[in-house]
């Protein structure tokens, strides 16, 4: 059974470039080790900060087992965002992630065909799970971007007796009613990592 027990800060990592637009994977084992320093026990890799979307599949790769070698050393939970390319890229970064043993996989919708009913978007995870059976899945859900504002909290509902592997979701949206019931779905079963920008900003201004 397909568990995901981390909760906590799971920092939204950079994808570091050359001046020639190579990726730079050296930096990774000093990025990690700065984090892991600062109290960030847990990485997102090619999340919206770290512009995998704009990378090949080789250089996806090649990050991805850069930071599974760090975080060796540092202990730290790592999440790997293998969504924004064609269907079979997805595929085979999902079986890749797999099979170099990372901790989750975070997955945007098809981004082109977009899922306009929630059926839709679970038979695409569905897909995902399939090629990655033994990692806890995640959806990422960040309508602004990706232009899919499916309801969280159905999705997290109907995704119990459908998507084995299906763990949460990362919520980057600032509908913080459609949050709070997703936290809600399932019997809280799953994880609502925040990933708003905005809405962390506006708590810390309430908090502050």
């Amino acid at each position: 059974m397909v568990v995901l027990k981390y909760r906590g800060l799971c920092a939204p990592v950079f994808t570091v470039f050359r001046n020639d637009l190579s990726v730079d994977v050296s930096i990774i084992p000093r990025y990690a080790k700065f984090l892991a320093d600062n109290g960030v026990d847990g990485v997102l890799v090619h999340g919206t900060s770290g512009e995998g979307m704009s990378m090949t599949v080789q250089e996806r790769k090649a990050v991805v087992e850069e930071w599974s070698k760090a975080v060796k050393t540092t202990k730290q939970h790592l999440m790997v965002q293998v969504g924004g390319c064609p269907l079979p890229d997805v595929i085979e970064l999902a079986k890749h992630a797999e099979s170099i043993g990372v901790d989750s996989l975070l997955c945007l919708p098809e981004l082109y065909f977009r899922p306009t009913v929630t059926r839709q978007l679970i038979n695409y995870l569905r897909v995902i799970g399939e090629a990655a059976p033994k990692t806890p899945l995640l959806y990422y859900h960040i309508p602004a971007w990706t232009g899919v504002n499916l309801n969280m909290a159905t999705l997290m509902n109907e995704a119990a007796s459908e998507l084995p592997t299906f763990q949460g979701i990362k919520y980057t949206s600032v509908d913080l009613e459609g949050g709070a019931a997703a936290l809600k779905a399932n019997n809280g079963k799953y994880a609502v990592f925040l990933g708003s920008d905005t809405v962390n900003t506006l708590r810390n201004i309430r908090l502050s």
